[in-house]
């Protein structure tokens, strides 16, 4: 009976080692607001043929990726979003009327550049593709397409596609 339980144990030990761990990933910013980065605003992924809880999802992901190359100062979709409401719900009710404050937010939203991507699903798979627009001259400085087959794949597509446009 002690062998059994040994035996057992040793055979579960193995199987919850092998298991595989969930992925994940913190990108430290506390110093890049600090820097002389070019700031990029990631907006929303777009694709009509993705549903919108994934779409917001990928673009996070996108935008956690960007963050990590510490090549700008990512500001993502949805900070963009909160910052604007913040600054919206500031001005209608007085907290944000003056001229620092308004000077403050205006700064935070000016950016360099501007990132657009796209996700979209076609007969073998999807498509991702990505442009960072540079926001003075008004043309696109880069751009990066990766191809996935399947669902499952997107995640590493994500990141391939920041790769590909540092």
């Amino acid at each position: 009976m002690r062998t059994i339980l040994v035996l057992g144990l040793i055979l579960g030990l193995g199987l919850v080692g092998c298991a595989k761990a969930p992925e994940g990933r913190t990108v430290d910013m506390s110093n890049t607001a600090q820097t002389n980065l070019p700031k990029l605003i990631v907006q929303k992924m777009n694709g009509s043929d993705v549903n919108d809880g994934l779409r917001t999802n990928l673009t996070n992901l996108f935008c956690t990726e960007l963050a990590a190359q510490k090549t700008y100062e990512v500001i993502c979709a949805d900070e963009a979003a909160a910052i604007m409401q913040q600054s919206t719900t500031g001005a209608l009710m007085g907290s944000c009327d003056d001229e620092d404050c308004l000077d403050s937010i205006e700064k935070t939203m000016q950016s360099d550049f501007t990132v657009s991507s796209t996700v979209g699903k076609s007969d073998n798979g999807y498509v991702l593709t990505a442009g960072i627009m540079n926001n003075a001259a008004k043309r696109v400085v880069k751009r990066g397409e990766y191809i996935v087959y399947s669902e499952d794949d997107l995640v590493e597509g994500v990141r391939k596609l920041a790769a590909s446009l540092k």
